[in-house]
């Protein structure tokens, strides 16, 4: 199927359309996993298998001799998505960022990977995760798990065990934030694309 989108933060609407397209034909003639083929972007949605893929991509990329690059800042300290430059063939992306790797240009059409999980099992295991986190995160992030782990605080005073954690918090907007911003196909939309849930 075919995309369009309209990055917000461009000036005029005729530059701004950014076509790209989805299909099931074979990508061999593009060569991925080339030094001169389609740049290679594995799309890591959280608690999807994301972490061992990309391992696998990077022992790929290796093997290949590829430049292997990881952003896993959701585009969110990088510079304008149109000073961003094009995937870059013969390059390998893996990383928690949109298709397109933070650009609004597609240049060469790159080969998007991207492994998706049921949503409930997924946002369950997103808050499990985050709750039981101990490891080198941003600020935003350790803000967000101590966050959490002062509302699960607060209800075990409550008598509410572990298990039942998640359901007993939706009503903290961190917790309703974690359930309604899980949108998985997010990640097929360009940085920039107007998305959001109300």
């Amino acid at each position: 199927f075919l995309v369009f989108c309209w990055p917000v933060h461009s000036a005029a609407a005729d530059e701004a359309v950014l076509p790209y397209e989805f299909d099931c034909q074979t990508r061999k003639g593009d060569r991925p996993f080339h030094l001169q083929g389609a740049p290679v972007q594995y799309i890591h949605v959280w608690k999807a298998a994301g972490s061992t893929i990309q391992a696998f991509m990077h022992s790929l990329a290796r093997h290949s001799k590829l430049p292997y690059e990881i952003g896993n800042d959701m585009c969110a300290d990088v510079v304008a998505a149109e000073s961003q430059p094009t995937l870059r063939k013969g390059h390998v992306y893996v990383g928690h960022r949109p298709i397109l790797w933070c650009s609004s240009r597609q240049g060469t059409r790159p080969f998007n990977i991207i492994s998706l999980r049921e949503p409930i099992s997924a946002i369950r295991s997103l808050y499990n995760y985050k709750a039981t986190f101990n490891g080198k995160a941003s600020p935003g992030f350790w803000k967000n798990v101590e966050k959490q782990r002062a509302i699960e605080s607060r209800l075990r005073t409550q008598g509410i065990p572990t298990s039942k954690m998640l359901e007993h918090s939706l009503d903290q907007p961190l917790v309703w934030n974690i359930a309604t911003n899980f949108i998985q196909l997010k990640w097929l939309l360009p940085r920039g694309c107007p998305v959001g849930v109300a």
